[in-house]
């Protein structure tokens, strides 16, 4: 009977094998698909971790980085304020350092001049001409240096820069020549010799400025008292600066300007980038016969001169003329003719000189960048008659071809 049984077992457990079989076979090919991708999913999450881990690194750096720049931004802020108080100290020192000097314009100057007759020259014109009995010698009124400006040039006589001893003897001789000008019969003709104050590039503009002020005040008739003395204007006991930065004339103790002055800030400094040029064309008809102290003093009041029928010889010989000016000129090949223009120092670098095939004129662009890229080209011209055997039709044409500011025209 047992072993019915067994068999009979067995047979079962054999059955159910087969059906487990059966219904397990194992996994399938979709189930190893999906486990490789949640591999990659997990290894490429892996990935971005890292990344993000190395990003997180990278934004650290910057961030400190950023500091960096933050301290650097805090010390060029410094650097520049100590750049601007050492243009003071400077400007302050140049100041200083021109303090006892003065400058005589239209002394005449030989083709050989020692140092020792020059300051004889000068001590003859003290003694003589502005009746300083005193100035004989360096006992009274020491002068420790005489020197000629510039590069000699022709027959022109240099300005010579005098620097005294002390301050108060400088004073004495430009209070006598003062004097002598208040004196003179005919206020109008201005004397001989010129005695100029010796001033740096920004007093001289400062005064360029507050001086236009200075003479409309000074003209009207009214009770406001009104002097300049160096870079400042004194306006009924009151000071006020001219502000390169803003193009405005300003008061020195910070409270607002008075009507005149405010009147003039809103003529000559509409904008921070608008200039005003003074513009002058002169048929000089041969230079080298009117240079005196007068013409240099009435031209250096333009900002742009342009002097025809100079009789130049060279294009150097009178680039020198003025101090405060660079010239350029050009000589005609006919003789008796020639142009030269001058243009101030502080705004020579809005121009370019261009070269037009033209004998009759030289021609300057203001410079793009100034105006938006847009042309401007200025002609300074000089027409000789229309029968004179220096004319050419064609050039005359070719000038009226072009689009041009004429600055100056002369006939």
């Amino acid at each position: 009977m047992a072993s019915p049984l067994i068999v009979r077992t067995s047979s079962k457990v054999n059955t159910r094998q087969t059906t487990l079989n059966y219904d397990s076979p194992g996994p399938k090919v979709g189930d190893r698909d999906l486990g490789k991708t949640l591999l990659n999913i997990t290894q490429s999450l892996s990935s971005i971790t890292k990344q993000l881990g190395s990003y997180k690194t990278e934004l650290s750096e910057i961030k400190s980085q950023l500091q960096d720049f933050s301290s650097l931004s805090a010390d060029l802020v410094s650097v520049k304020k100590e750049n601007s108080e050492l243009h003071k100290r400077i400007g302050k020192l140049e100041d200083e350092s021109k303090r006892e000097n003065l400058i005589l314009l239209g002394l005449e100057e030989k083709e050989t001049e020692l140092w020792e007759e020059l300051k004889e020259k000068i001590r003859s014109y003290f003694v003589d001409t502005l009746n300083m009995r005193d100035a004989a010698d360096d006992k009274q009124i020491p002068i420790e240096r005489v020197q000629r400006l510039g590069r000699k040039q022709g027959n022109r006589a240099r300005p010579v820069l005098i620097k005294f001893g002390r301050f108060k003897h400088r004073q004495l001789v430009f209070e006598a020549f003062r004097i002598l000008r208040r004196e003179r019969t005919n206020p109008e003709t201005p004397p001989p010799l010129i005695i100029k104050e010796d001033f740096t590039e920004r007093v001289r503009e400062c005064r360029k400025k507050l001086g236009s002020v200075f003479i409309k005040i000074k003209n009207k008739a009214g009770e406001d008292k009104v002097s300049l003395r160096h870079d400042k204007l004194i306006l009924n006991c009151r000071a006020f600066m001219y502000d390169p930065n803003s193009d405005q004339i300003t008061a020195c103790d910070g409270q607002s300007v008075p009507d005149n002055i405010s009147q003039e800030n809103r003529k000559c400094g509409q904008s921070s980038s608008t200039r005003n040029l003074s513009c002058i064309c002169w048929n000089i008809h041969d230079l080298k016969s009117h240079v005196n102290s007068s013409l240099i003093s009435f031209l250096s009041d333009y900002d742009i001169i342009c002097l025809v029928e100079t009789w130049c010889v060279s294009e150097d010989e009178f680039t020198d003329l003025l101090t405060d000016h660079f010239a350029f000129s050009l000589v005609r090949k006919y003789g008796g003719l020639g142009i030269i223009v001058f243009i101030r120092k502080q705004y020579f670098d809005l121009f370019e000189r261009i070269n037009i095939n033209c004998q009759y004129g030289t021609f300057v662009r203001v410079k793009d960048h100034i105006l938006n890229n847009n042309i401007m080209l200025f002609c300074f011209l000089y027409l000789p008659p229309e029968r004179s055997v220096s004319s050419d039709i064609s050039d005359i044409d070719a000038i009226t071809s072009l689009e041009l500011v004429y600055i100056g025209m002369a006939f």
